[in-house]
């Protein structure tokens, strides 16, 4: 069916009444279909059945042009799409913070520091740990850390603590075995107060020094020793550290 521009320009209604004019209801196509004849405007007959098919074909192109007409002025409308919306409840989930449990709640905000490989008199003065750490000091020999050097702790890195917790902290003592060094130098007997520093090196804390007339060797040299240098000794064992005075009264060990 073609339309010609003037009939492009007609309303809906005129349009539907120029195609009732060209394709008749079917009332009247049943009153034709009677009698068995249809006329048209040049008066010629046709026979009912193509009068049925174009009535079809009709009504099924009135229901095609107006679907489409619908859906240009109805459907195809961006803004008459529903917009997503949030609800209440997703709203205040996302507001509100989440309950904390009473477990999590008693957790404490301070961890256990690693004390160990640190002196001891640097965590004595470290303002960090005295309110943090009640600490109980335990002196052990250890021959792989120094003297004075923490290497154990009885709470690990990094777990929950309270202010004031109480921890055992083990600091070294030093080698337990240590062997005496030697007294001479070149074949000489030693200043008294060179061996002094040589027994701090060896690590030997544990050691008295006792005057000796010796008339052979000049006064503050170091004569003898109770055990034999070079021999090992535990160092909670004394050494005696014996030293040459030629005087009325010998000097006193702690000048030196």
């Amino acid at each position: 069916m073609n339309l010609s521009p003037q009939n492009r320009t007609q309303t809906i209604d005129e349009f539907f009444k120029q195609l009732t004019r060209i394709n008749p209801p079917p009332e009247d196509l049943d009153s034709s279909a009677k009698t068995g004849t249809s006329t048209n405007s040049a008066g010629k007959q046709k026979k009912p059945r193509y009068a049925l098919a174009a009535v079809s074909v009709s009504t099924i192109s009135l229901i095609v042009i107006a679907g489409v007409l619908l859906y240009f002025i109805f459907g195809h409308n961006p803004s008459s799409r529903p917009r997503q919306s949030i609800s209440p409840d997703q709203t205040s989930s996302a507001e509100e913070p989440s309950e904390v449990s009473e477990e999590s709640s008693n957790v404490s905000d301070y961890l256990m520091p690693d004390l160990i490989g640190r002196y001891r008199d640097d965590v004595r003065d470290d303002s960090r740990f005295k309110n943090l750490l009640n600490i109980t000091w335990v002196e052990e020999f250890n021959n792989d850390k120094a003297e004075g050097v923490v290497f154990e702790q009885s709470i690990k890195r990094d777990e929950y603590i309270e202010p004031g917790e109480k921890v055992t902290v083990k600091v070294s003592k030093g080698r337990q075995f240590v062997k005496i060094p030697s007294f001479k130098s070149g074949g000489n007997n030693m200043p008294l107060h060179e061996y002094h520093a040589k027994l701090a090196m060896a690590g030997i804390t544990k050691y008295e020094f006792r005057p000796q007339q010796n008339d052979g060797l000049e006064t503050n040299l170091v004569a003898s020793t109770n055990y034999a240098p070079g021999s090992t000794i535990n160092r909670e064992t004394p050494l005696i550290v014996y030293y040459v005075f030629n005087y009325p009264e010998p000097p006193d060990p702690e000048d030196y």
